[in-house]
């Protein structure tokens, strides 16, 4: 097994909070790119909360819809991931003219977007909790999995 220091990369970028303030704030990112499994993701995402970067519910939440989606697709890759600002989580995957992004708050609801860039079709929804995948979300899944 490669060690989790490919999968991951932490690093340290600064954003003005007040005119004269300056505060630096971790940025934890996942790459799909490494050769990691879903058994490496799923460890780096319940690795999160402990780390203070994400809620423990926006956590959960992440789980149940990849594992509502993974049984989707057999070759899909584990999504790029970001923390977000807020404490909570951005997945997205990109897929030839594919574009797929789910971003969970906090509070354990969520948003997604698709977009297919050659049609420039594209779809998405927001405020949702996390027992509910809409039809249009597995669909659109379907196609970046399918284009993997």
């Amino acid at each position: 097994m490669q060690n989790d220091a490919a999968a991951f990369s932490e690093s340290v970028v600064t954003f003005p909070i007040q005119e004269h303030h300056i505060r630096e704030k971790p940025v934890l990112v996942y790459s799909s790119n490494s050769p990691a499994r879903d058994a490496d993701w799923l460890d780096y995402l319940r690795s999160l909360p402990a780390k203070g970067a994400i809620s423990y519910v926006a956590e959960n939440t992440a789980e149940k819809i990849w594992r509502k989606l993974r049984p989707l697709a057999n070759n899909v890759s584990v999504p790029d991931a970001a923390v977000t600002n807020d404490g909570g989580l951005f997945m997205s995957w990109d897929r030839g003219a594919h574009h797929l992004e789910i971003e969970l708050h906090p509070n354990g609801r969520y948003e997604w977007f698709y977009r297919n860039r050659s049609t420039d079709n594209f779809g998405g929804e927001y405020d949702y909790p996390s027992i509910i995948i809409p039809p249009d979300l597995l669909t659109q899944f379907r196609l970046v999995a399918e284009n993997d």
